[in-house]
This record gives structure tokens, C-alpha cells and sequence, in this order.
């Protein structure tokens, strides 16, 4: 068995973007074996092959007594299996303090309008948190956005979120909070093939299996096929001729290798490979994107009190979209938009140490580094006749810090944590040239000036045990966002609507407040009440410049009924809010849970875009609910009903469109057959069939998110 300490287990473990070299792992998984011993588990593999127990490695950067709040919600591998999720996405959206810019899911979204946020924090559909894969960063390395069906829901051993201002450790992005995935252990893990068919024609194979090598060495692969015919995003009394059903369908395929070279080091290896295709509810618009990724994580412990962590990743990432102009009645269309490739790469690495100094203080430190390298190229301005313009943009940026941080028990009732994080950034090689198309004549040709800065990142937090079941914290942050290649270099249009991109940009900055009580013991009630004031420095936010019909020196031609907006800094921004969790045990079978968050967001102080100035965030409703009852009669059975309700939300930030208030219902039922293989699942989304709109244009044109949806979900295991 590999022998690691009690105490070292209970440290919240280290990991990190990239540091990276091939070789080092190459190295590593050289080193002489030690002696195995077997263990009972759950292995097909043959009598000879011995199991080792998972050396539990904690990628969130943080310690335990952090990682363990209520105030943290996680979804275990079981709790997954139960909600039969759609998208990861979908999943996520059900806890109120998640959302992406849209309501819709990435069942039909388009992806760059997933960006993720936590509590609202967040100004356009950029993210404004990072989501991680076994510590990898995986928010696209040109414009922030998630390809939620990218990521894994089989073989997922938990969801953890992590509210704004915990992180400080991870630097750029983590200001507004943390998403992290944490896949299962090889030796934890199974083979399953799992079968779901629902209705708007959807239909999922997912398969995987592991392969024990040696008693050392396990290989598993995984793969997975979607297609969903979709479903209308225009509103019924809205649509017309060209409107038709947003569809997808993608595939995935990934494989794995985990090695224990002796009991105290494991080596493990992932690649993976994704396509995906869409349409977006015409007939001539859609988007394909694909994805290609390499990481490799080394773990080890360094004495019997502490353990280290390297990793090593490699991203790349291609999209194509085209976009539409459609007519007044909707009777046509035309191209407006054809970016024909859209290439980004990411590489990083990252070596960190976690483990305890003293009885009382233990010690997390680390350095990691990521690149950015991506541009646009696409053909813009038809009159009717076809694409006349030709347009490439694009540039690079790098991230490079460290961190250090320290949790000090002074007595069983009081905890003090402070993390301090400093981070260089750099962009450099942003240009920007068009041409025409008829001519080959170049109409620009713009390079951009290299910019580079320090930020620091700051976490700091002190927990009080105030009786047996009582406990508060205080938290104080800082935190960064660099704006992104898309940000800085790619515009964008949506129909009439223009966005234009500016390489001015300046990071945005976060100082964050927030204070909490709670209450978790031997009674069946949990509870815990959350305050927080976050304000926002130089947030990018999509700022209205002209109407059309109209020709701008920025925009070019602004057609009747569409508009001209440019990403800009805003000074100064402030979200404040409350969040309330309450629980249940009422039965052995039965518990039940309430979720409320509530979020005051406002721009401040806007000198060069006064009329934003008293407004509330786009897409950022100010009460979100959650109930939910979920009932367990015996081992092999769950069952869950669940109500979501977001209130209403202005689609822009001048507050001059909104969109209505959504209440949706979800049911799951889920049985394993006890002594056999099968397992069997049942989940309505959106069970009421509600109509939730996602999107109004400023020619009032509404989109919808997804209508009722029933899945089938059949389980073998291997």
C-alpha cells in the first residue's frame, strides 16, 4: 500500500498550471519500484495484478479547513449519477451562486457566449472564473469562454466551487471565484458504457474502460458521441421562414495512464481530443470548433509531513463561425460574418509544495507560467454580393507568478489563513491588418504596442469556532483579470448588432469582502448565512456608441435597427449581495435543501461612459433561488425534484432591454438493480416546459433557452 501519513492526506494538495517538461516525467517514472502490496478493492483485473490505494492529490490550492466550508458546495461522483445532467453546464447552473452570460445551456449555445461567473460578477460574457480540470486550466486560451461539452461528467469524482476572492493562489481569472473538477483516480475507477436518449432527438453514447498493466501501471480510455436535434431559439410569435432548429453534435475521446514508480511517487499522463458542430438556428449560420490537449502531473511526497505537485499541459484550440444578417420579417438572410479560422494555443507548467511546518502552521508555495497565442482571421462586409473585406488579428500573452500561503491553528476555536500572490503579465505581437477582397489592396495595417505589469493577488481569512456548532469567517481579497486576446483584438457581430474589440484594455481588478456564519453539528438542520461586497476596478464591460442606420469611423456601416458598442474599462463597479443555505435532514430517506442568493450590481463611476453610471450588469438578475427535495429509500435508489428561479435581468448595460423572470422544474430518479451491472435513470428538465428567454436583440427580437426536456439513462458497468 503506498504508506502517506494521516497528516499529510488531511493537507489540501498543490496543483497548478503547467511547468513543463516531457523529460522530467520521463525521468520520474524511471525511478526504481518499491515493493506493492494488495488490497481489496473493486478491480476486474486478473489475480496477479495488484491494487494500489489512490494517492490522494487536492489540486484547489487551498487548505483543508477551507476546502471543507458549507459556504462550498460539491457534487460527488454519486450526486452527478443522480441529477443526469445534459451538459455540464446545466448541471453547474443549478446551484443560484453559477451562471453564464446566456440562460441557455451548451445543449445549443453558442460558445462564446458561455462564460462563466460566480455571484454576477461580471459585465460581458467573458468569464470571470476559472474552471479546472485536475488543476489544468481550462477556459479557451483566446477568449476566456468554456466549451462545456468538452469537459468530462463520467468519471468525475467531484465538482467543487470555490466563491469569489478563495482563490488568490491561482492568479489571473480566479478573482471571481474557482470551478474545479476532479476526475477519479484510475484505481478508483471502472469501465462503463452508458446509453441516454431523450426527446428534441437527442441521443449519447459515452464508453470507458481501464486497463490494469502491472501492478504499478493502469491505462484507461474514454469516449463519448452526442447529437441533439435542438430545438427553434426564436420566439414562436417572432419567427419566420428562416428560422429553423439550433442543433449540435460532438465527440470526444481521451485516454489516461497512471503510474506508481514506489509508494510515495505517482506519475499521471492525459491526452485528449474534441469536435464539435453546430447550427445556430438558420440555415447559413453555425460555428465547428475542436480541441486538442496534453497534460502531465507528478506527484510526490517529500517527507511525512508534505507533498509536491508538477504538471505540465498543452492546449490547442480552433473555432470557425458564421454569422447572420436576417431581415425584418425573417423572410432572408445573408452572411455577415465569416471567421474561417480562429487558431489559440496554450502551454504552461507549474511545481508546487504543500505541508506543515509546525503542528500549528502549515505552509502552501508555488510558481507556475502559462502562454497565450491565438488570432482571428475572417472575411466581414457584404453588400449583398458577397465578402469584401478580409480581416487577421490576434497577439500573445504571458503569465508568470508565485505564491505563498500559510494557515496558522492557534487553538482548536481560531484559524488565520493569508495567501500572497504576485503576477507578471505580458502581451506582445498584437496586430491587426484588413485588406479588400476584390483588390488585395491593404486598407490597414496596425501593430500594436507590447504591455506588460505586476499585480499582486491576496487572500486573506480568519475562522472563529464561537460554540459547539457554531462557526464564523471573515474574508478580505484582491484579485486580477487580463483581458483576453478576444477582448483586446477580435470584433463581433450578432445579427445588426456591432461590437468592435480595443487593445487599449487594462486589467480588470477585484477587492473583495465577505463574512459568514454557519451552523453544521448533530442536528438534521445545516445552515449558512453569507455577506459580500466586491468592488470592481476597470471592469470591461460592451458600451453602447451609435444607432443605426449610420456610417462610424469605428463600426463602418451600423444598418437600420442595429447598433455600435465598443469593449471599454469602466472606472469603478460594486457587486453586493447575501447568500442563505439551508438543509434538512426531516427523514432517514428524506432532506431537503433552500439556496438564495441575492446580488445588487451597479456601475459606479463611469467618466467616459456617464450613462452607464447607476445601472445594474447585463444579464445579472438580482435573486436567484434554489429548493430542492431528494428522497433515498434504500442504497439503490435516489430520487430528486428541484426548483430554479432567477428573476428578472436587463440584456444590455444602458438597462434598455430586459428579459423576464425564469422558474424552471427538474426531476431525476435514478436505480442501481442490486447484485448486477445495470443502473437506470429517469430525469424531466425543465419538467413545466417554461419559456425562459435568453436573449433580446435592440430590435427586439427575444431567443429562448431550452424547452422540456425527458432523458432516458441506461448504465453497465464493466
Amino acid at each position: 500500500m503506498i504508506d502517506i501519513p494521516a497528516r499529510v492526506l488531511r493537507l489540501s494538495r498543490i496543483n497548478g498550471a503547467p511547468v513543463g517538461f516531457v523529460a522530467l516525467a520521463l525521468a520520474l517514472a524511471s525511478v526504481p519500484e518499491g515493493r506493492g502490496q494488495s488490497v481489496t478493492g473493486e478491480s476486474t483485473a486478473a489475480e496477479n495484478t495488484v491494487t494500489l490505494d489512490p494517492f490522494v492529490v487536492v489540486a484547489e490550492r487551498t487548505f483543508a479547513g477551507n476546502g471543507g466550508a458549507i459556504g462550498q458546495p460539491t457534487w460527488s461522483k454519486r450526486r452527478i449519477d443522480l441529477e443526469l445532467p445534459v451538459t455540464l453546464d446545466g448541471l453547474l447552473k443549478k446551484n443560484p451562486t453559477v451562471s453564464t452570460y446566456r440562460r441557455t445551456t451548451g445543449l445549443t449555445a453558442h460558445p462564446t457566449t458561455q462564460g462563466v461567473r460566480l455571484r454576477d460578477t461580471a459585465t460581458n460574457a467573458t468569464s470571470r472564473a476559472l474552471v479546472l480540470l485536475a488543476g489544468v486550466p481550462q477556459n479557451d486560451p483566446f477568449g476566456g469562454w468554456i466549451e462545456w461539452n468538452r469537459l468530462p461528467l463520467e468519471g468525475l469524482k467531484s465538482i467543487r466551487l470555490y466563491a469569489n476572492g478563495q482563490q488568490a493562489a491561482w492568479g489571473n481569472l480566479s478573482s471571481g471565484g474557482v470551478i474545479s473538477l476532479t476526475p477519479e483516480p484510475l484505481s478508483e475507477r471502472a469501465g462503463r458504457i452508458t446509453v441516454e436518449a431523450g426527446s428534441l432527438e437527442t441521443f449519447q453514447l459515452t464508453a470507458g474502460q481501464v486497463f490494469p498493466v502491472n501492478e504499478r501501471t493502469t491505462f484507461a480510455v474514454d469516449g463519448t458521441a452526442f447529437t441533439t436535434g435542438g430545438y427553434v431559439p426564436v420566439a414562436a410569435r417572432q419567427r419566420g421562414p428562416v428560422d429553423e432548429k439550433a442543433w449540435s453534435r460532438f465527440g470526444t475521446a481521451s485516454a489516461r495512464i497512471e503510474h506508481h514508480p514506489n509508494d510515495t511517487l505517482r506519475v499521471n499522463a492525459a491526452i485528449s481530443i474534441f469536435r464539435e458542430e453546430r447550427g445556430n438556428g438558420t440555415a447559413l449560420s453555425g460555428n465547428d470548433s475542436t480541441g486538442s490537449d496534453l497534460s502531465i502531473e507528478i506527484n510526490g511526497a517529500s517527507g511525512p509531513d508534505s507533498t509536491w505537485q508538477a504538471t505540465v499541459f498543452f492546449q490547442r484550440r480552433g473555432i470557425r463561425n458564421v454569422f447572420t444578417s436576417v431581415n425584418e420579417d425573417r423572410t432572408a438572410e445573408q452572411p455577415a460574418l465569416d471567421q474561417y479560422d480562429v487558431p489559440a494555443d496554450a502551454g504552461g507548467a507549474s511545481l508546487s509544495w504543500g505541508g506543515l511546518i509546525t503542528d500549528k502552521w502549515n505552509l502552501l508555495a508555488g510558481i507556475d507560467l502559462r502562454t497565450v497565442d491565438g488570432e482571428v482571421n475572417e472575411m466581414f462586409r457584404n453588400l449583398g454580393q458577397g465578402f469584401t473585406r478580409d480581416r487577421s488579428a490576434g497577439g500573445r500573452q504571458l503569465f508568470a507568478g508565485g505564491f505563498a500561503g500559510l494557515r496558522y491553528e492557534a487553538s482548536p476555536l481560531l484559524s488565520f489563513e493569508g495567501t500572497l500572490r504576485i503576477d507578471h503579465w505580458r502581451g506582445s505581437d498584437g496586430f491587426r491588418r484588413e485588406k479588400d477582397l476584390q483588390t488585395s489592396v491593404i486598407l490597414s495595417d496596425a501593430e500594436y504596442t507590447d504591455t506588460s505589469g505586476w499585480e499582486p493577488t491576496l487572500g486573506l481569512a480568519m475562522e472563529v469556532k464561537i460554540a459547539r456548532d457554531w462557526k464564523t469567517d471573515l474574508r478580505l481579497s484582491r484579485g486580477f483579470r487580463s483581458p483576453t486576446l478576444n477582448e483586446l483584438y477580435r470584433p463581433f457581430r450578432v445579427g445588426n448588432d456591432l461590437t468592435e474589440s480595443n487593445p487599449g484594455l487594462q486589467p480588470e481588478t477585484t477587492l473583495g469582502l465577505e463574512w459568514g456564519l454557519s451552523f453544521d453539528g448533530s442536528s438534521p438542520i445545516r445552515a449558512d448565512v453569507r455577506a459580500f461586497a466586491y468592488r470592481l476596478d476597470d471592469m470591461i464591460t460592451n458600451v453602447f456608441r451609435v444607432a443605426g442606420p449610420v456610417f462610424d469611423p469605428i463600426f463602418g456601416f451600423v444598418p437600420a435597427g442595429g447598433t455600435g458598442s465598443q469593449r471599454q474599462n469602466v472606472e469603478r463597479s460594486s457587486a453586493l449581495g447575501g447568500e442563505l443555505r439551508l438543509s434538512a435532514d426531516f427523514t432517514r430517506n428524506l432532506s431537503g435543501n433552500i439556496h438564495f442568493v441575492h446580488t445588487e450590481t451597479r456601475f459606479e463611476t463611469a467618466p467616459t461612459q456617464p450613462a452607464l453610471e447607476g445601472l445594474s450588469f447585463s444579464q445579472a438578475p438580482a435573486n436567484r433561488l434554489a429548493f430542492e427535495l431528494n428522497w433515498r429509500p434504500s442504497e439503490s435508489a435516489d430520487g430528486s425534484v428541484r426548483l430554479n428561479h432567477s428573476s428578472s435581468q436587463f440584456e444590455d448595460p444602458l438597462n434598455t432591454r430586459s428579459l423576464d423572470s425564469a422558474t424552471t422544474v427538474d426531476l431525476a430518479i435514478n436505480t442501481r438493480w442490486p447484485g448486477t451491472p445495470w443502473s437506470v435513470g429517469l430525469a424531466a428538465h425543465n419538467l413545466l416546459n417554461a419559456n425562459i428567454q435568453a436573449g433580446m436583440t435592440s430590435g427586439g427580437l427575444i431567443t429562448v433557452a431550452e424547452p422540456r426536456m425527458l432523458l432516458l439513462t441506461v448504465r453497465y458497468s464493466l
